[in-house]
């Protein structure tokens, strides 16, 4: 249910300069006599922004108001009471702090680089754990993302521990289902392993056992020794560094799972049209195309996705702050949408030109065909970040379904250009874009 707002304490500096008739020891600056009378608000803020709101709602809200007491805007305000006042309580920039976060990138980028190795190595391999694992981790990522919210970290490690066993079982499953080879089982025991250790926040040994994987592939290949016994060295060191979280206690998360077990339709659905359209684009590629710079640019798309997306979010909130109007924002977000698309479509217009001008490239399907699906998932991120998990599900899967039959570019320029067409419409409804920003 809604929570009123409740004003901070509050004394006008002109109150407090007339209760006193001694000698005046303190600071007669104006920014500073503002800061005694919001003292609480100012020492407990987590940042400006959480001060700049408060000061629209005691009136600091105007120009006028504002240039009153020597400031240019009432953000430069919020910052300076920020700034001058004393802290009683650390005040941590977790968002910082992620954004320093090489692990994710590297982890993956070592992952996927022993995946094309395993790939390479056997002559035909099966994806169809490879592919589990890529609609599990949907599932897994909101179970966790939820358990840490409604049971806490102690509880969350419940649910990832469900969750691996889980995802352990299914990749087992998988690929006794189909044409089993160690090489795909390596694969997707490498990846499980790779998801669940980033979850439960041990990133150095999620980078070492790719990089380990990879080196036993290198060496592996360099003296001739039996694939499959790299392939089992590969099995082997993902599931031992998987076996915490896989015999931490469950307790209760069963039945947590099970209530939220609705949740899931969603991300499963995402999950599926992720893993069939990577099918569509690796096994319709054309004769002679090299995948390696293709998979090289996903993976740099991956890495800068979460910097990039956090400047979109920042950028909208400052505007959600600046504009007036609901239509002057829905214009900002509409021009920050465009923008932020357009970035990603860059590598397509560089593999553009240059097949323009160099002719047909052996590289070039696969470069433009990630490049796309990279622009797919900045988007579908988007509409996940305002609560909106249906559109990316449902574009997904009719995308995967629609390359069955249709070609597999097209179809991943048009998932891009639909979701686009989506997120411009909605940009007319203010209210939910102002709620999830702030």
């Amino acid at each position: 249910m809604p929570v009123p707002y409740t004003p901070p304490e509050f004394v006008p500096p002109e109150r407090t300069d007339t209760a006193w008739d001694g000698p005046e020891r303190r600071s007669r600056d104006p920014v500073d006599r503002l800061g005694r009378s919001l003292n609480r608000l100012c020492l407990e803020a987590a940042d400006p922004y959480e001060i700049v709101a408060n000061l629209e709602a005691l009136g600091y809200n105007s120009v006028s108001a504002v240039r009153r007491v020597g400031a240019t805007d009432k953000f430069a305000l919020g910052e300076a009471l920020f700034a001058r006042t004393p802290k009683s309580r650390p005040r941590a920039t977790p968002v910082r702090a992620a954004d320093r976060d090489l692990a994710s990138p590297l982890a993956m980028v070592a992952a996927l680089a022993a995946t094309l190795v395993l790939g390479t190595a056997a002559a035909q391999i099966p994806w169809a754990p490879v592919l589990f694992v890529l609609v599990w981790s949907q599932a897994a990522a909101t179970l966790v993302s939820r358990a840490h919210g409604d049971l806490g970290p102690e509880g969350a490690r419940d649910v990832l521990s469900v969750a691996v066993r889980f995802g352990v079982a299914g990749v087992v499953l998988s690929a006794a289902a189909t044409a089993f080879t160690p090489a795909a089982l390596a694969s997707a025991t490498l990846w499980l392993a790779v998801a669940a250790l980033l979850w439960n926040r041990r990133p150095r040994l999620a980078v070492t056992v790719p990089v380990l994987s990879l080196v036993a592939l290198g060496v592996g290949n360099g003296t001739d020794a039996p694939p499959a016994d790299v392939h089992g060295f590969v099995i082997v060191l993902a599931t031992l560094a998987i076996v915490p979280t896989l015999a931490h206690g469950a307790r209760s998360a069963g039945s947590w799972i099970v209530r939220r077990a609705g949740t899931l339709v969603a991300p499963v659905l995402y999950g599926v049209g992720q893993a069939v359209l990577i099918v569509a684009i690796l096994e319709r590629a054309p004769q002679g195309a090299d995948v390696l710079a293709g998979a090289l640019l996903l993976v740099a798309i991956l890495a800068l996705s979460r910097t990039m997306f956090v400047r979109f979010k920042a950028h909208l909130t400052r505007r959600l702050w600046t504009d007036t109007e609901p239509a002057a924002f829905a214009r900002a977000t509409r021009s920050a949408l465009l923008l932020y698309v357009g970035a990603y479509l860059l590598p397509v217009a560089v593999a553009a030109l240059w097949v323009a001008v160099a002719g047909p490239q052996a590289w070039a399907y696969h470069w433009t065909a990630f490049a796309l699906y990279g622009v797919c998932l900045a988007l579908a991120v988007v509409s996940l970040t305002f609560a909106d998990a249906r559109t990316p599900a449902v574009t997904f899967l009719a995308a995967g379904a629609a390359a069955l039959f249709l070609p597999v570019l097209l179809v991943c320029a048009g998932l891009a250009a639909t979701q686009l067409a989506l997120l411009l419409a909605r940009s007319r409804r203010f209210e939910p874009y102002a709620v999830h920003l702030l």
